[in-house]
């Protein structure tokens, strides 16, 4: 981590759950330390190109730190490979559901 070049905001919270994350995704993919540097070169990408205002949103989470737990929000994940092919069928069942 101490060759990165990542800004001081991704710098400061990565590092604050670096180790964990680190181990967790060793357990998971068999120590393979080439992967985890891509994974965290892959989400400063990420981070990087995020628009100001949702980099705002990440500094606002940051001030609230339960803003998850409120009862205002609900959030999912799905394989939308395995759940409708692709973005256009998911659409198609989220018609029928209005």
């Amino acid at each position: 981590m101490d060759n990165k070049k990542w800004d001081k905001v991704f710098s400061g919270r990565i590092s604050q759950y670096y180790d964990e994350l680190k181990w967790l995704y060793c357990e998971l993919y068999n120590n393979d330390m080439q992967a985890f540097e891509y994974f965290v070169d892959m989400l400063y990408g990420y981070y990087s190109n995020r628009s100001d205002v949702l980099k705002d949103w990440d500094e606002a989470r940051n001030v609230v730190k339960d803003w998850f737990s409120g009862n205002d929000m609900l959030g999912m994940l799905m394989y939308t490979n395995c759940f409708a092919g692709n973005l256009k069928g998911v659409k198609k069942h989220l018609k029928y559901l209005m």
